[in-house]
């Protein structure tokens, strides 16, 4: 079974941080902010706020909101209205003031050619300047760009290093790394094909929601790969797969399905339900 990498860059550049206090997540934080805001000073821009004020929430939600309210007239703002040349202007003096939140945005421009000319090596400046500051994204996203030869010569080996570098981090913002281990291993890519090591990240994936990661789940424990052949678990991550929109996994499924009992198919759509109630964690019997 062969998978592919994320392909769409906004997918794996965005995507959030955890928080924990009192177990309040940073996304939970965000919206509790936002939802209490007054209609006037919400807007759709807002999405653009949460990618990357998400970032300040793991290491404290207050810094977030405070950041939001002094950014909200500048930098987002400028962005979410296209003026590039704006958010480039003020990216730029925070990001060469040391924020590391500020080089990921400008690595991201030039990644992106807004606002200037697409350069990749220089995206890859500002990422590893956020990256030295312990940046999860920037982290990953040198990962990528060693993966697939963007703006260096494609090496595996320091792919892995830098999707290691953010996976091992645990927070949500790293799933996109744990989902690319789960390729290398699987093909054996930059290392030497491992299927337990792969079901490992394949794993830590799954266990923040991510649906590939779950449905590449419910084949592994079908077939035996890199697990124990268990039917009854296959078919479990194949159904979380599918009823989350997963087409591999709802063909998946409906295979599983044929190749067990009435009690067994009982049993594991119960442990779905038991699954997707604990968010995904200490799924199985």
């Amino acid at each position: 079974m062969k998978n592919i990498l994320y392909t769409i860059i906004f997918s794996f550049l965005f995507s959030f941080s955890v928080f924990s206090e009192e177990e309040m997540s940073c996304e939970k934080t965000w919206n509790d902010y936002y939802d209490n805001l007054p209609e006037s000073e919400q807007a759709p821009s807002d999405s653009l706020f949460k990618s990357v004020m998400i970032d300040d929430c793991h290491n404290d939600y207050k810094l977030m909101i405070e950041r939001t309210k002094e950014m909200r007239d500048t930098e987002m703002d400028a962005y979410a209205a296209g003026d590039y040349a704006t958010a480039y202007k003020e990216f730029k003096i925070l990001a060469e003031q040391g924020d590391a939140t500020a080089q990921f945005s400008l690595g991201m421009m030039y990644h992106n050619g807004e606002g200037v000319v697409q350069n990749y090596k220089e995206a890859m400046k500002w990422f590893r300047l956020a990256v030295e500051q312990g940046h999860t994204k920037a982290q990953h996203n040198l990962g990528w760009m060693y993966y697939i030869g963007e703006g260096v010569v494609q090496d595996y080996k320091e792919a892995m290093k830098w999707f290691r570098l953010s996976a091992e981090q645990g927070t949500e913002g790293t799933v996109r790394s744990q989902y690319n281990l789960g390729v290398m291993y699987e093909n054996g890519e930059g290392v030497i094909q491992d299927y337990k090591e792969a079901v490992k990240w394949y794993h830590l994936a799954a266990e923040q929601g991510d649906v590939t990661s779950q449905s590449i789940l419910g084949y592994a424990y079908g077939v035996g790969q890199g697990v124990i052949q268990d039917k009854v678990i296959g078919y479990m991550y194949s159904y979380i797969a599918a009823e989350n929109g997963d087409e591999a996994g709802k063909n998946n499924r409906d295979v599983a399905a044929m190749q067990i009992t009435s009690e067994q198919l009982a049993k594991a759509q119960k442990l779905a339900r038991e699954c997707v109630e604990k968010n995904y964690k200490d799924c199985g019997y």
